[in-house]
């Protein structure tokens, strides 16, 4: 027994064969060749077992890795059919990721730091099925919320799943690169000796001892290599296998893996366009390759209008299918080699380099205006969505591409500001504009803190008696060291910025108080009209806002009106509706600011509570001189009294359009023929009533 233990290790039998050496050079040979081909055995054992076990490895991760982006697939579609369609895939995929695990754990667990590594795949495998059922479950109940929570919740389990597979596989490698060289040792030390005693067995040896450990090493080399590319994020691996053994398969099985994380990292889910990802680095490629002197590259920020409207009135599956039908009308738009990309959101870029002329930039920014153009069917429904485009240049606006990104960006938004379904280039212009607004906004934002906001107030007169019955608060901003700052040079920027929504409700809280206060006589009604910003309804708690700053000032509200604009009608937002429902339940009367100049509807007006209709100023001023201005204050007039609605006409400066307004039954009028917006001190000098030749002369206030 003793003998038999002495050969059971490499050392013992190396000894052995150079006592059988001694003897004769032949037995020596033929222990050498037996020695060689027991270590082979050795090292093909080795990587039998842990190319086995990395296949199965990979084949969880793979199963994983499917289930995962079907389950972001219908978060993303959000559609009952591909619910129906994909959830048998992903019970499939996690039935197979069950299997493949259980015929691997615990049978190839052998030490601790392996049990360690098991043990917690075993528990975070569980825990991400759970997630996943969990996900089924909601997704088949169209209970997309508790969809989200789950695979948020699985995403987590997923990111560690990940670093413990990753590790599992590290120790597999390693353990094999040890062996190998263990193994490698071996032979080295059999073929010194072989060569000393017999010459001829030695070569041979060596010779089948080299291939057999270049086909098994290069390969296990080759699959560390390009595990270690994919845990660092390089995601094109030119390695390949030609073996069909298991080393090949667990190659093929790595680089399906690379292609699906490859897809996952670089595109977009919804649309499958490059995300902002690969066109940053196209475009870093494109600037920094050669290029054509004369040619130049085109970088386009295309921006959806409304997009926002249509996402919150149809729901997020048509606003994902809107989506997907403009990733495809952009596509159609461009040239062979063009690169359409979606950033996020409703926003989209393209990458047009070699372009030998600027009206060829010109001509696909029209096309795609004009695709646009085109209806969008979405749910049964029809639906119109413009956009606005920003283009900057390679090499005239800058070198840099975050450059080119950011000036094309600021030549969209100029787009969007010069009223949209345009493009605009980017010139220095706008940069130092950008400089000033942000100045602007940064002495804006301290605006409310300094006090430096103020209310000035003007009064509207009613017909035929000429009575105050009411002023409308207008917003100004006294800019230390500057003075008023003109209302259309801060108001666009408190609306970009979302600062009109708190400068909105201190605009409200002070034109309360001020009503409460001329009110509080119990005299005639004096009602303040406070205009709304869109920024203002994307609030769901706007109705408890207003409803607050009532009882905290106590003004009634039959002492105020809300202003709003057209536009916001024009969403067809059912939130819209309901918020200005409740406006009427408090009793608050709802005023349609500068109505004419937007794209009007007369069924808007039937089907949202409107009590006023405030005529815009470019009527009014025309309607005495200019025969068809006169027929459409005429036509609104006759529209209001139909509907039983008020009439406020706008900026009334002479006495022959307050004579045509008052002869054609419209009953309240505002403008500098009667008083320019005053301070709050100001308007208890103004007298109650005014006989009709009075006005000319409070004109000249």
């Amino acid at each position: 027994m003793t003998r038999y233990r002495l050969l059971s290790t490499i050392k013992s039998r190396i000894i052995f064969a150079l006592g059988i050496g001694a003897v004769t050079t032949i037995t020596i040979g033929l222990f050498g060749t037996f020695s060689v081909s027991r270590m082979s055995t050795d090292v093909h054992g080795m990587y039998s077992e842990n190319t086995v076990q990395l296949a199965k490895l990979s084949n969880v991760t793979i199963a994983l890795l499917n289930s995962r982006a079907t389950l972001r697939r219908l978060q993303a579609t959000r559609l009952a059919a591909d619910v129906e369609r994909f959830a048998p895939g992903i019970r499939a995929d996690l039935d197979m990721a069950d299997r493949e695990w259980a015929s691997y754990y615990p049978a190839d667990v052998h030490d601790g730091r392996e049990r360690e590594l098991a043990g917690r795949l075993d528990a975070l495998i569980a825990q991400n099925r759970r997630y996943a059922d969990q996900a089924v479950a909601a997704f088949t109940a169209s209970n997309f919320d508790a969809a989200a929570a789950a695979l948020n919740g699985g995403a987590e389990v997923a990111a560690a799943l990940t670093w413990v597979l990753r590790e599992d596989v590290a120790l597999r490698l390693q353990q094999a690169k040890a062996a190998s060289d263990e193994s490698t040792s071996t032979a080295s030390r059999i073929s010194a000796i072989s060569v000393v005693l017999v010459v001829v067995n030695l070569l041979i040896a060596a010779a089948v001892s080299v291939a057999i450990l270049r086909s098994i090493l290069g390969p296990l080399k080759r699959a560390v290599g390009m595990a270690n590319n994919i845990a660092s994020g390089k995601l094109e691996n030119r390695l390949t296998v030609d073996s069909r053994d298991e080393i090949g398969q667990l190659f093929a099985a790595m680089k399906k893996m690379e292609r699906q994380l490859r897809q996952m990292i670089y595109h977009d889910p919804l649309t499958s366009l490059p995300n902002r990802v690969l066109f940053n680095e196209r475009l870093k490629q494109t600037v920094a390759g050669p290029a054509d002197p004369d040619a130049l590259l085109g970088v386009m920020m295309i921006d959806m209008d409304r997009f926002k409207g249509v996402n919150d009135t149809m729901g997020h599956a048509a606003g994902d299918e809107l989506l997907s039908e403009a990733a495809e009308r952009l596509t159609v738009c461009i040239r062979p080699g063009d690169t359409v990309a979606r950033l996020g959101g409703d926003e989209f870029a393209v990458l047009l380099p070699n372009v030998q002329d600027r009206r060829i930039l010109d001509d696909i920014a029209r096309r795609i205006i004009a695709r646009f153009d085109e209806r969008f069917a979405l749910n049964g429904r029809e639906v119109f969505v413009t956009c606005s485009i920003g283009i900057s240049l390679y090499p005239v606006d800058s070198i840099e591409p975050d450059d080119l990104l950011k000036y094309a960006d600021s030549a969209m938004y100029l787009a969007k500001r010069s009223g949209r379904r345009g493009f605009r280039y980017y010139s220095k212009e706008l940069t130092e504009d950008a400089a000033k607004r942000l100045a602007l906004e940064s002495e804006l934002r301290r605006a409310v803190e300094r006090g430096e906001l103020e209310l000035h107030y003007q009064p509207k007169v009613s017909f035929p008696h000429h009575e105050v019955v009411g002023s409308e608060a207008l917003l100004r901003w006294r800019r230390a060291g500057v003075g008023l700052v003109p209302p259309n040079d801060f108001i666009p920027v408190a609306e970009e910025t979302g600062l009109i929504v708190d400068m909105g409700n201190w605009v409200l809280r002070e034109a309360c108080r001020a009503a409460a206060e001329w009110n509080a006589g119990g005299e005639a009604l004096h009602k303040v009209s406070v205009n709304l910003s869109a920024r203002q309804f994307e609030s769901h708690d706007l109705v408890s806002v207003v409803g607050a700053i009532l009882d905290e000032t106590g003004c009634r509200p039959e002492w105020l009106e809300l202003e709003i604009t057209e536009s916001l009608l024009l969403e067809e937002d059912g939130a819209i509706l309901t918020t200005l429902s409740a406006f009427r339940a408090m009793g608050l009367s709802i005023a349609i600011d500068d109505f004419g100049t937007g794209y009007s509807s007369l069924s808007y007006l039937a089907r949202f509570p409107i009590d006023t209709l405030k005529i815009d100023k470019s009527f009014v001023q025309k309607a005495a001189t200019d025969r068809r201005h006169a027929e459409l204050v005429k036509a609104i007039l006759s529209i209001a009294r139909c509907l039983g609605q008020e009439v406020v006409a706008e900026g009334v400066e002479t006495a022959e359009q307050a004579v045509f307004l008052r002869q054609n039954g419209c009953q309240v009028a505002q403008g500098f023929l009667f008083s320019r917006p005053l301070p709050k001190p100001d308007m208890a000098s103004l007298p109650r009533r005014f006989a009709p030749a009075e006005p000319s002369e409070l004109a000249s206030r």
